[in-house]
């Protein structure tokens, strides 16, 4: 029914777009993103992604690109370095609510979408510049393009999402569609794919990118783009501590909360099914388990990465509350894991609340959101009331989550931001003196202070403290300079390095520091 997609739409447009542009961009991934937009443009050159007046082989153009021509709209703002990720998880919802509404019906259809629009980590990624959302949308695109059977349009989509992420974007797809024909025994499907035409179709959207890339800048492009940013990443843990193969367990958990709960005996179900729809539902769950065994397996472990599973998992949910709204049978367990999470994660932000002070009404009204949600929708399913329990689960995420926009991200934020810190800096600075910043705070430092422009010049961002050794042979050079530095790192110094320097504003735990010439 038209009704409901247009509901679905509204709370999208509310959930995703509403306040987008409020926060300032977050260290340190959306500056990178804002900023390589930013430098694009000023450079002219929509070949080659840049950050700090160099070439920046860190992902294909994609995102840049979306970054950069909403920016020759609004001008840089926060809005426009975001606005590509929202509209691309509206995209994703729309592509969700059509599919199953051609599989299964309208209120599969309702389900699955406001299941996908209200999951934490989905909203999440929506509202923050960064290349996930894009990735999902491209992705989702492909998968059901191949199952509705447009094939060439499948391998286009497959091009536009290695445009985004590199090579995942044929693996991913490729290897689901692999697995789903091997799990039929379907060989004659293989002959569908059409593989000549189609590779030779993605082929001509992918690859000119990568070949004028690779004509430009040489094998430098193919050993760190390919060779570091792709296998090194899949081989090689970035981060220790998040090379545990149990981490994206509670990634899933809390990602996908408020519906995880249901999850469990939807997969199980979804398996079983025998009836006319049993394909459809093990290629929805081959598609989320492919994706998210192929990053436990990875070394680098981030909890975006699992994100397009979402778009499957939502299919899957909002296919079980559907039946369920039809033929309803008693769900206990369902009923206490929904009040037990709701009722944990409420208790979580109360704790949690005492360790950052500036966050208590905030935490307090999430956490008594969460706490009635859980108590009202557990009831509800406890008698078998599972359409109310529906409304109020997404009630309730959408409530959490406008809390979140409103209230809790706009106290904590200043506390993971350069734009603070960098209008601090603006105020201060001689407009000569040498400036260094901590790599980790470098991307949101220059957004937010321009300083990749003429008028300030890159040259004064030709230094990155990251060590100690580096940061005392900067401290002790006889240079009149200033100095961004997290609390962290200025303790590193000695009592005699740190007289040098004048605190000229604390921003949190961010320092901007003044150390005179020599006299």
């Amino acid at each position: 029914m038209q009704q409901r997609w247009i509901i679905v739409t509204l709370l999208c447009l509310i959930l995703f777009f509403f306040q987008l542009g409020s926060l300032p961009l977050m260290d340190p991934d959306e500056p990178v993103y804002a900023q390589t937009a930013k430098e694009m443009l000023a450079a002219g050159d929509w070949l080659s992604p840049r950050i700090f007046g160099e070439v920046w082989f860190d992902k294909p153009p994609m995102y840049y690109w979306l970054v950069a021509g909403v920016t020759m709209l609004l001008g840089p703002t926060e809005w426009a370095a975001r606005l590509p990720a929202a509209a691309m998880a509206l995209g994703t919802v729309w592509l969700v609510y059509a599919f199953m509404k051609n599989r299964f019906g309208s209120a599969s259809a309702a389900a699955s979408a406001v299941v996908l629009a209200t999951s934490l980590e989905f909203f999440y990624l929506a509202k923050g510049a960064v290349t996930d959302s894009t990735l999902t949308f491209f992705l989702t695109a492909c998968l059901l393009a191949y199952w509705e059977k447009r094939i060439m349009l499948a391998y286009v989509l497959a091009a536009l999402a290695t445009l985004t992420k590199g090579p995942v974007g044929l693996l991913f797809p490729g290897a689901i569609l692999l697995l789903e024909l091997l799990s039929r025994g379907d060989w004659r499907g293989f002959i569908k794919l059409q593989l000549p035409k189609g590779l030779l179709v993605y082929a001509a959207v992918a690859l000119p990118w990568y070949i004028a890339m690779y004509a430009v800048h040489g094998q430098v492009f193919v050993d760190t783009f390919l060779g570091m940013h792709n296998v090194t990443r899949f081989t090689s843990a970035e981060h220790d501590v998040s090379n545990v193969w149990t981490y994206f367990v509670p990634v899933l958990i809390l990602g996908f909360f408020p519906w995880v709960t249901l999850l469990p005996q939807t997969v199980w179900l979804a398996w079983k099914e025998a009836q006319y729809e049993r394909r459809t539902l093990r290629f929805l769950l081959l598609w989320a388990a492919f994706i998210f065994i192929f990053f436990t397996i990875a070394k680098t472990k981030l909890v975006s990465y699992i994100l397009p599973m979402f778009p499957p998992l939502a299919m899957l949910v909002g296919w079980r509350l559907s039946r369920l709204w039809v033929r309803p049978v008693k769900q206990r367990a369902w009923a206490i894991a929904c009040g037990a999470l709701h009722g944990l994660l409420g208790a979580g932000l109360i704790y949690g609340q005492t360790l950052m002070p500036a966050l208590a009404w905030g935490a307090f009204l999430a956490a008594g959101i969460l706490l009635v949600t859980g108590a009202g929708a557990s009831w509800q399913i406890w008698r078998g009331g599972y359409q109310r329990a529906w409304v109020t689960l997404a009630a309730g995420a959408s409530a959490f989550l406008l809390t979140l926009v409103l209230v809790l991200l706009p106290l904590a934020a200043p506390q993971f931001t350069a734009k603070e810190i960098a209008e601090d800096f603006k105020a201060n600075y001689d407009g000569a003196s040498s400036v260094y910043v901590i790599k980790f705070l470098r991307p949101g430092f220059v957004y937010y202070t321009d300083a990749s422009t003429e008028e300030v010049g890159t040259t004064l961002f030709h230094n990155k403290v990251d060590t100690r050794a580096v940061l005392q042979q900067m401290v002790s050079r006889q240079e009149r300079a200033y100095f961004v530095l997290r609390l962290s790192d200025y303790r590193l110094l000695s009592e005699a390095e740190q007289k040098k320097l004048t605190v000229l504003s604390t921003r949190y735990e961010v320092l901007l520091l003044l150390k005179e010439g020599a006299l």
